[in-house]
């Protein structure tokens, strides 16, 4: 049996250590790191099961990255996470794709995890 895959684009290195750790700890997924919306778009090839992304990154950002996303491909799950406390910014995210807005000032973890296990359930039917 192939591994749940996820790719986390986060640009705090600390923040994505403790995703990965957690993670691949707690749910045993194979975590793909990348600090940009770019290093994202060129590793879609990867065909992940989920992608788990910032808002606020270097070049492009995350809302842009998850437009080029669904572009290539609309069946990608995708998860916002992010500080991001402007309404207009959160609606558009979920206007565009993403499952849902997870805000990370909200011990992110546990909900995070929770969207995790139903999307894993859901590609099991």
């Amino acid at each position: 049996m192939t591994k749940f895959k996820v790719i986390t684009v986060e640009d705090n290195k600390l923040f994505a250590r403790i995703l990965e750790f957690n993670l691949t700890n707690k749910l045993n997924l194979e975590i793909h790191n990348f600090s940009s919306g770019e290093e994202c778009l060129s590793n879609l090839d990867l065909n992940p099961d989920l992608i788990i992304l910032d808002f606020t990154l270097p070049g492009i950002n995350g809302l842009e990255t998850l437009k080029k996303i669904k572009k290539h491909n609309p069946k990608i799950n995708v998860i916002a996470l992010s500080h991001q406390t402007n309404k207009k910014v959160i609606d558009e995210f979920i206007k565009e794709g993403a499952l849902c807005y997870i805000d990370k000032n909200d011990n992110p973890l546990v909900e995070l995890m929770t969207y995790i296990k139903k999307i894993q359930k859901s590609k099991k039917k």
